[in-house]
Order: C-alpha cells, then sequence, then structure tokens
C-alpha cells in the first residue's frame, strides 16, 4: 500500500488548518501531539493530520505544522514517501510572512525538495510578487494564490503541488 505524505508548514492562523480540513476525507486532528528525539532529547511536537484515499490502495496523509522545529520533527519521523512541502502564509499578516520566510530559509537551505507557497489574501500577480520579495524565496519555490477558506482553491494548491511533483520524476 502506497503511503505519500505532504508537509503543509504555516504560521497560526495563515491557513494551514483550513487547507488540511477542505481537503482531507476524515476529520481532521488538530493539535496532537508528536514525541520525537531530535538529538537534543525528547520534544513534543503539536500537529494537525488529514488524510485522502486517492485509490483502493494509495492515502494521502497530510501532516501540519506551525514552525520549523515541527518541520524538523516531521521530516525525522517521516522519511519515507515524503512527497514535499506546502507553505501557507497570510499575506495580510507581517508576522505570518516573518515566520514563514524562517520556514522558506529553513527549507531551501536543507533542499528539501518540492516546494509550494500557498498565498492568502492575495488578488494579483504584484502582490504575488511583493509577499515572493518579502519572503526573499528563489524560483525553486512555486506560489500560488489561495483562499485558505475555500475547498476548490485549497484543490488547486494541491493539484500544483502535484504537479511539481510529476515535474521532478521527469
Amino acid at each position: 500500500m502506497l503511503q505519500p505524505k505532504i508537509i503543509i508548514a504555516g504560521p497560526f492562523d495563515a491557513g494551514r488548518i483550513a487547507i488540511i480540513k477542505n481537503l482531507s476525507q476524515v476529520s481532521i486532528k488538530a493539535g496532537e501531539k508528536l514525541d520525537v528525539d531530535l538529538g537534543l532529547g525528547n520534544q513534543t511536537v503539536p500537529i494537525d493530520y488529514g488524510r485522502v484515499d486517492l485509490e483502493e490502495d494509495v492515502t494521502l496523509h497530510l501532516f501540519g505544522v506551525s514552525d520549523v522545529e515541527g518541520v524538523k520533527a516531521l521530516v525525522e519521523v517521516l522519511t519515507e514517501e515524503l512527497l514535499g512541502f506546502i507553505l501557507v502564509v497570510d499575506a495580510r499578516d507581517e508576522e505570518s510572512i516573518k515566520k514563514c520566510r524562517e520556514l522558506a530559509s529553513y527549507l531551501l537551505s536543507t533542499n528539501a525538495g518540492n516546494i509550494v507557497l500557498a498565498v492568502d489574501g492575495v488578488e494579483s500577480s504584484d502582490e504575488i510578487n511583493k509577499v515572493k520579495n518579502e519572503l526573499q524565496v528563489d524560483n525553486n519555490i512555486r506560489i500560488f494564490s489561495c483562499n485558505t477558506s475555500d475547498k476548490e482553491s485549497s484543490k488547486e494548491v494541491l493539484i500544483n503541488f502535484f504537479y511539481g511533483v510529476l515535474k521532478g520524476l521527469s
């Protein structure tokens, strides 16, 4: 059975949980606790979890975290079948942009693979480019507008994520 995984990371109130809720076929589990050892002793990391059954033998697992430590913990645990990352940022919130910049910087420094940025609160390509500049990301991160409270918009981000996965395979 295939069990691919995606980490959806974004600051508190950026829309991370909303995206997982929009995509998941089961009731999401928000704030679940995961105990991991990152070399500094055991740490407890809060995670959000959702699941999408793609085929009878393919289940996509969605794991949400809010900060770099959470990403590190999940990468440590989810090394097998991890497809990549969806970063979520609310462009209307300076603190959200600052925290997302930290997440993006960390992921780019580790050559994390497929990374998509879902930007909530933008309506034009100029606004998306402004957020891209504020986050100090390069073209390795593909950026899409996303109304995180809208199911179809969340699906579009997931579809664009998979296009990146497929492009990486060719």
